[in-house]
């Protein structure tokens, strides 16, 4: 896992509310947008998509596909 997918896993158990202070606009913005490629890939694989399609769709690498 990258260290950028590593640490958007990790914040996607922080709310993001409590980061607004600390981060610039820039900064929760692209937190976000991990956040909602951990999402949509959580989604895929409930509806039984194979790693690599989602891989190509998120972007994700397949270990954090996988974990």
């Amino acid at each position: 896992m990258s260290n950028s997918d590593r640490e958007a896993y990790d914040m996607k158990t922080v709310p993001l509310r409590d980061l607004s202070n600390a981060l610039s606009k820039e900064e929760g913005i692209m937190i976000g947008e991990e956040k909602g490629k951990f999402e949509v890939a959580r989604s895929m694989l409930a509806d039984g998509l194979p790693a690599e399609t989602i891989r190509k769709y998120t972007g994700l690498d397949e270990s954090s596909i996988l974990h």
